[in-house]
């Protein structure tokens, strides 16, 4: 643990917010969206969700440890869910009765009219808690299994992972290839076509401090994306 805090990424219901109809109108116009708008809103949302969680893990702990502590974590709180299992019903009973030992001080104070403490609730609580992170270590696995070999050796997988999210979007409501939606015009010098103009208006939208130049971001759809 270094220490280092970092910021929270923004809810799916933060996100959903801001994924407005007009938004989505506009873009299902800029690239002759066939769905239909809340079918291209639902999508949207989901690829931003996950674009939120790239970005807040950009340049951090690197794959290879990510996936070994949470390997570890998982394999730890399933090893104590096993352990309680497996203990017999006396030792376990002992172990509630322990929790639910007062100090005497404490009873002292208690009167007759008083209620009677509530009796302890540390293993059935332990018990939810170790397995919701059990289904939390899953889900990271998982998704780090979704990407592997997608991004393997670039050390933006926070800029490249949402572009093939995009990529994805775009050739499942158009039809079409995305990098040839993308490309360069030597008369004005600069990319353009309709997937490059949906990436830079999601990008401006929703991680301006991710902004490249239009240049930068174009050679990066064509490198990044899968050749026709």
């Amino acid at each position: 643990m270094t220490g280092m805090t970092r910021p929270e990424p923004r809810t799916r219901a933060e996100i959903a917010a801001l994924v407005s109809p007009e938004f989505v109108a506009g873009l299902r116009d800029l690239i002759g969206s066939r769905v239909s708008d809340d079918q291209m809103q639902s999508r949207l949302i989901h690829i931003l969700t996950r674009f939120e969680i790239y970005a807040v893990h950009a340049a951090r702990t690197v794959r290879k440890t990510r996936k070994l502590q949470l390997t570890q974590l998982r394999d730890k709180a399933q090893a104590f869910l096993t352990a309680l299992s497996e203990m017999d019903e006396d030792v376990l009973d002992d172990v509630d009765a322990a929790l639910n030992r007062k100090p005497i001080e404490a009873l002292e104070s208690v009167s007759f009219e008083d209620e009677w403490p509530e009796e302890d609730q540390s293993i059935p609580t332990s018990q939810i808690a170790a397995s919701r992170i059990i289904d939390a270590c899953r889900d990271e696995l998982t998704n780090l299994a979704a990407s592997d070999g997608q991004t393997r050796h670039n050390a933006n997988m926070h800029l490249d992972q949402p572009l093939l999210d995009l990529e994805a979007l775009f050739e499942s409501e158009t039809g079409k290839k995305a990098r040839s939606a993308c490309y360069y015009v030597d008369i004005e010098e600069d990319f353009t076509g309709s997937f490059m103009e949906m990436t830079v208006q999601v990008i401006q939208r929703f991680h301006p401090d991710m902004s490249q130049t239009r240049i930068a971001l174009g050679t990066r759809i064509r490198r990044v994306l899968k050749d026709d």
